[in-house]
């Protein structure tokens, strides 16, 4: 994966299982030459570990929180409160989605919440705390950046 990233100058997307493994991921593509600049690391907002977020972004790889929609009322949303303890030092490494591998997320297969979560649910909250914001940053600028073939013209 590493060597087509440093032909190609593709943009490398990993999975983690709740951030398992990910630091693990950067020493490796750092070591093999990956710019890691272009590196995101997948499904780490389940991990409720502040410092450990802090260490990964300070890396330079980029982050995706793609969970907000998975808390369940009632129960403290990790997603939100990493945001709210990030989003002001690393609002350039954060890239938000959603990690809806399972049809019961589908409004075309009648799950919920549906695509459109984002947009809608997710927006509000951010606006709620304080971080309407960066809402264009970790949904159009950073993955703009992060996803661009980088040193292709």
């Amino acid at each position: 994966m590493v060597n087509a990233h440093i032909e190609s100058k593709a943009p490398i997307l990993t999975h983690t299982n709740a951030g398992q493994l990910a630091m693990e991921q950067v020493n490796l593509f750092s070591k093999l030459g990956a710019d890691l600049s272009h590196v995101v690391i997948s499904h780490v907002d389940r991990k409720d570990d502040v410092k450990w977020h802090r260490e990964l972004l300070q890396t330079g790889v980029y982050v995706e929180y793609d969970a907000a929609f998975r808390w369940k009322p009632g129960e403290e949303n990790i997603t939100f409160k990493l945001l709210e303890k990030l989003l002001p030092d690393f609002s350039d490494k954060i890239v938000a989605g959603m990690d809806m591998a399972k049809n019961i997320y589908w409004k075309s297969y009648g799950g919920q919440p549906g695509l459109t979560w984002l947009l809608t649910d997710f927006k509000k909250e951010l606006e709620n705390r304080s971080l309407g914001e960066y809402f264009k940053r970790i949904f159009l600028e950073n993955p703009k950046l992060l996803y661009s073939f980088s040193g292709i013209s």
